[in-house]
């Protein structure tokens, strides 16, 4: 999604869901969410929902095989 303003533009990536995130990480949606809330896996919460960035959840898997920390 593009925004666009007189003098430029900003790219959004699309925010995905904890069922989503859950099949890309193969965990069930409410573990998803307990990470999201304890702040082990990167996500915003949005009202009473919380949403995931697909690039910074693989992001996040690869610097778990490195072993670096999020």
């Amino acid at each position: 999604m593009t925004v666009k303003d007189t003098n430029k533009s900003i790219d959004f990536e699309p925010l995905i869901d904890a069922v989503e995130a859950g099949r890309l990480l193969n965990l069930h949606p409410v573990t998803v969410c307990e990470f999201a809330r304890q702040a082990r896996i990167p996500a915003v919460k949005l009202g009473r929902v919380w949403r995931f960035r697909p690039s910074r959840l693989q992001q996040w898997l690869d610097e778990q095989e490195t072993g670096n920390s999020y």
